[in-house]
């Protein structure tokens, strides 16, 4: 298929893949698997070549989406693009560390934990610098105060989720 890496003997693509997402499933959430999987998929045969670990592409991701997280503090336009740039590469390290984890058998219980956590904590991250730089940009304060009572119910949402 094209855009997808080639198969080689420090990388097997498919064996990187997660299994198809159902059917019943909008066709947008399959741009996960032919646009994002696809880059992650370089990037992910590149850190195999380099000896890097699963877990340094997730601490890597995180750090990346991080600081695009600062750049929506700054409230404009130029900083909301380069804070979308940066997480967007962010979701693409995210992937790419599964990806190496079930290509080269490198799965632990400590790594899919790390990759968790940290997945949670950039969202809290992102979500918040963006409502942040929102409300820097625009001064509206009521849409900021729904808005951190949102976040606040996602972040609640998620913790019930995962006990």
């Amino acid at each position: 298929m094209v855009g997808m890496p080639e198969n080689g003997p420090d990388f097997d693509y498919q064996k990187s893949l997660k299994p198809e997402n159902p059917s019943h499933l909008p066709k947008f959430y399959h741009v996960d698997r032919y646009i994002n999987r696809p880059l992650a998929g370089l990037v992910a045969k590149a850190a195999a070549r380099t000896g890097l670990t699963p877990n340094h592409l997730t601490v890597a991701g995180f750090f990346v989406g991080a600081a695009g997280s600062v750049f929506y503090l700054g409230g404009t336009h130029r900083g909301f693009i380069i804070a979308g740039l940066l997480i967007y590469f962010s979701t693409i390290l995210d992937g790419a560390d599964g990806m190496l984890a079930r290509a080269k058998d490198l799965g632990t219980r400590y790594g899919a934990y790390l990759d968790l956590y940290l997945d949670r904590v950039l969202d809290f991250l992102a979500l918040g610098s963006m409502i942040s730089g929102y409300y820097i940009q625009s001064g509206r304060l009521g849409f900021y105060i729904l808005s951190l009572f949102a976040l606040a119910a996602y972040m609640l949402m998620t913790v019930v989720y995962y006990i």
